[in-house]
């Protein structure tokens, strides 16, 4: 009995306890014009109403006396996100040189890898010749002489 009393006890006080405080308030006037003014003399400026966001530099409190702006636009800093940059507005790329010569400049190449059932079903460019592919089934090497695959015989 003593236990269920004590439960009993114990719901109570939970239940009756109440932790939060009692919402803030202010004792002081607050008002709202072209900022928040408070009792206490503090204020917190806001854009001006009706001046579509703007904010003019005579009417800024506080503002520094060393630098003062200058007339300037910011219009020509963004582009539209639809902008796509021409081939000279790009900026930091790379050095271009032939395809030959950078061919030259690698250690190696690596050839396409695919089998012989899929190098029989591609479709090669009328004309084109001189394509490397390896033949994962046969482990041979297979050149395109612009009519038909050629197996180049290797040493695996």
């Amino acid at each position: 009995m003593k236990k269920v009393f004590f439960i009993f006890a114990l719901l109570a006080v939970a239940l009756t306890a109440c932790p939060q405080k009692a919402d803030q308030t202010f004792e002081v006037p607050v008002t709202f014009k072209q900022g928040f003014y408070f009792g206490d003399g503090t204020f917190m400026s806001t854009v001006p109403t009706g001046t579509g966001g703007a904010v003019y530099w005579d009417n800024i409190l506080a503002k520094p006396t060393l630098f003062p702006p200058q007339t300037h636009s910011h219009a020509n800093l963004y582009k539209p996100i639809e902008w796509t940059p021409t081939w000279d507005e790009v900026r930091l790329k790379p050095v271009e040189i032939e395809l030959k010569d950078a061919l030259s400049e690698l250690e190696y190449m690596q050839h396409p890898k695919k089998t012989t059932a899929e190098i029989n079903a591609l479709v090669m460019p009328v004309g084109s010749e001189g394509s490397e592919i390896w033949d994962k089934t046969l482990g041979v090497m297979k050149l395109w002489n612009g009519v038909t695959w050629k197996t180049i015989i290797t040493n695996q």
